[in-house]
């Protein structure tokens, strides 16, 4: 999942993609976290859709121009 949110938006951060492989599963059993079912289902489309969504952090240093 991890490697089509990437193909998706390749400008992405780790904890960016973490973050979308966490936020948009289907959530099952009690809300949030547990122990039976984690986050919830994989949504593929949902994932997807939220990292194309998603903006590029700059990590790198742009030179100065006039």
């Amino acid at each position: 999942m991890a490697a089509l949110i990437f193909s998706a938006n390749p400008g992405l951060g780790a904890n960016q993609a973490e973050d979308i492989l966490k936020a948009n599963a289907d959530d099952l059993g009690a809300i949030g976290w547990d122990g039976l079912y984690g986050m919830g289902r994989i949504n593929a489309a949902r994932k997807v859709a939220a990292a194309i969504a998603a903006p590029v952090l700059d990590s790198q240093a742009q030179p100065f121009r006039f």
